[in-house]
């Protein structure tokens, strides 16, 4: 069976981070460490690239089923009522597993898994940092990093602080004046102006299914976010939802999230900040960034959203901190 744990270390892993300043001894170390499936936000802080998937949580169950008891194995499974979305319409809810996303459709692999408590979160983040301090100490990477046998280190996953997700959110820009953490809409001419400009006759049935008349005058383009919008006008920043366009049901009633690769990254580096899943963060009962069942005004004006039990718009990222001393 392929162990998708790999995809952290091999698809994901090895970001390094983009700057050009001198870097100082613990950069230079927690560079060799590199977290995997991260990217660097600051010194001391990485965070996932993208939320975590539905074949990431079917691989933590994979293992958890062969290393663990049976009564943990079920205490982390998904809400089946949450998932029931992703699976095929005869699935019985039973069991969220490799097999059953190996049955299903190819395009869910990579949506991100919902339906998962606050304590289910922490323990992956605790799981995570097992697993990935096991790969990080043994042999065949110490002896491709030698320098390291040098230093006491290990990585922690954690989910993040609301300070730390809203820094990461930012993507470096102000958000006085760019609330989402990207500039909306693209530069005109820019290439992902040109990947946002919807096509002359989907813009026409667009408008048509829309009935929004006098706006054809105004260029419009994908929304960068999966939210209940999926486009808006150039001119004025108007979104609105396009029946049967660019998105993967065409019906308000049955929205889904999106691939967790879809629409591009924050300056960071980092996918679906805003929209797609509203992500838990350290304090229980708080989500960040909303999701593909809010507006795109609630994600832009409304800072926390609340939660008491899982829920199919909600699911989560890991941050990570390096920590790395010299050995006596």
């Amino acid at each position: 069976m392929k162990h998708y744990f790999f995809y952290w270390l091999v698809l994901l892993g090895g970001l390094l981070p983009r700057t050009g300043r001198a870097q100082s001894d613990y950069q230079k170390l927690a560079r060799l460490v590199s977290p995997p499936g991260t990217v660097p936000i600051g010194d001391s802080l990485w965070l996932d690239e993208t939320e975590i998937t539905n074949i990431h949580w079917a691989e933590y169950l994979h293992f958890l089923q062969k290393d663990s008891s049976a009564a943990l194995y079920r205490s982390q499974q998904p809400n089946p009522a949450d998932v029931q979305y992703c699976m095929k319409p005869n699935w019985d809810g039973d069991e969220f597993s490799m097999a059953a996303l190996r049955s299903t459709y190819p395009s869910v692999t990579y949506l991100p898994i919902v339906g998962i408590t606050y304590a289910q979160a922490i323990h992956y983040c605790q799981w995570r940092t097992a697993a990935v301090n096991r790969i990080l100490h043994s042999e065949d990477y110490l002896s491709k990093h030698a320098r390291l046998r040098n230093y006491d280190f290990r990585v922690v996953y954690r989910l993040p602080t609301i300070q730390e997700w809203e820094l990461a959110a930012a993507g470096g820009l102000d958000l006085a004046k760019h609330p989402l953490g990207v500039v909306h809409p693209a530069v005109h001419g820019s290439r992902q102006y040109r990947e946002q400009l919807c096509k002359p006759k989907e813009a026409a049935a667009c408008l048509a299914a829309a009935k929004l008349p006098g706006q054809q005058a105004s260029a419009i383009l994908r929304m960068e976010f999966t939210v209940q919008e999926n486009v808006y006008f150039e001119a004025t920043g108007q979104p609105f939802f396009c029946p049967g366009q660019w998105w993967n049901t065409g019906n308000p009633k049955q929205l889904i999230p999106d691939f967790v690769f879809e629409h591009s990254p924050n300056k960071y580096g980092l996918f679906n900040m805003i929209g797609n899943v509203a992500e838990l963060t350290a304090k229980r009962g708080i989500a960040k960034g909303g999701s593909f069942k809010q507006s795109i005004k609630e994600c832009a004006v409304q800072a926390n959203f609340s939660y008491t039990q899982p829920q199919p718009w909600l699911g989560f990222r890991c941050a990570c901190t390096v920590h790395i001393t010299p050995k006596p």
